[in-house]
């Protein structure tokens, strides 16, 4: 028996087809008010997603929107809008038990981290497994410093946290440091208290901007050292950007001078995740 022969109402007319078989009826079963598709309607998400994340993009081709307003018939096709709202609530935020685990996963990294010794003038930044050596000279190429010599009095980070090679008799941090160390808790504290669920992320950055400078310190819009400003006054730059189901979620609520327009003006939500990163 040819089945496609003998049930042409059945069969779809192209292989296209298929993948919307029986889609119809099953939502006219539900009968739902509003059906949430993958594309964008009034965000940029491309532009706000940076080369190092997986760039967000309108989802489903011309194509497929064709066969999907087809089956749905014109009671149910009228009732599709784009879920870019809807994907970005579930990408840039937390359920309460992940934020728990992310608070079990934060004190694990707080625990003493253990490498060989450093040889000052021998060992070098990646034999120390650091990441950063933190100096900010103005024009200074920051790739030339990916893995110095370590030199006595020499600052560098391994995952966010500093370390410090001592000068010969030193058993104390400088003062510069102490300085500098006392500056990183009194701005930490400032942007704890003023971060609300409710705000923009833009009316967050403002609010953040205005504190900090009260404080005594300088706002600079980008991480780079500002050779012109008050050298007495530690400068800080915010970028917090969220952390949600992809590594570094830019097409988000993000508390940032950086990326376009667009996602500073969105709210923050309750259990909004974001890396708490100011320099």
């Amino acid at each position: 028996m040819d089945y496609v022969a003998e049930n042409p109402d059945k069969v779809p007319e192209s292989e296209l087809g298929y993948r919307f078989k029986g889609l119809g009826e099953f939502v006219a079963e539900r009968g739902p008010i509003r059906i949430a598709v993958n594309y964008s309607e009034e965000l940029s998400l491309a532009e706000g997603s940076e080369t190092y994340t997986l760039a967000l993009t309108d989802g489903i081709s011309y194509a497929d929107h064709r066969q999907l307003t087809k089956v749905l018939g014109d009671k149910y096709a009228q009732r599709m809008v784009s879920a870019e709202y809807l994907i970005l609530d579930y990408l840039t935020r937390r359920v309460m038990s992940e934020v728990v685990l992310y608070g079990i996963s934060g004190n694990l990294r707080e625990k003493t981290i253990k490498f060989d010794k450093i040889v000052p003038g021998i060992t070098t930044l990646k034999d120390a497994v650091g990441d950063w050596f933190c100096t900010r000279e103005a024009g200074h190429n920051e790739s030339a410093m990916r893995d110095p010599l370590l030199q006595r009095g020499d600052l560098f980070q391994r995952e966010t946290i500093p370390h410090y090679v001592p000068r010969e008799g030193e058993t104390e941090l400088p003062p510069e440091i102490k300085h500098v160390w006392a500056d990183v808790l009194k701005a930490r504290k400032i942007l704890f208290e003023n971060i609300r669920v409710g705000p923009t992320a833009g009316e967050t950055l403002e609010v953040l901007i205005q504190k900090l400078e009260e404080a005594g310190f300088v706002y600079i819009d980008r991480d780079e050292y500002e050779i012109n400003a008050d050298p007495e006054k530690t400068q800080v730059h915010i970028d917090f950007h969220a952390m949600g189901r992809i590594i570094s979620q830019e097409d988000a609520p993000r508390i940032s001078p950086l990326g376009p327009d667009w996602i500073r003006n969105l709210k923050i939500p309750l259990y909004h995740t974001f890396t708490f990163e100011y320099m």
